[in-house]
């Protein structure tokens, strides 16, 4: 499982970003490494939703605009 946050820099979040951009590399990766033997990699990267975890970055009207 993605996330956007794999291809965001967000504050507090190095970590989390840094394992969801890991997550859509290895896909890419493994698609071309894959891909010539039928085997379709996908992964799929959900946007923000408002919760606890994430007011901090949505409190940013431009930020949020451009996420939500």
């Amino acid at each position: 499982m993605g996330s956007q946050a794999g291809a965001v820099a967000l504050p507090g979040e190095a970590i989390y970003c840094l394992a969801k951009a890991a997550v859509a590399h290895m896909t890419k990766c493994m698609a071309i490494e894959w891909g010539p033997h039928g085997i379709t990699v996908n992964a799929v990267a959900p946007t923000f939703i408002e919760t606890d975890g994430t007011a901090q970055a949505l409190a940013d009207p431009e930020f949020k605009a451009d996420v939500l």
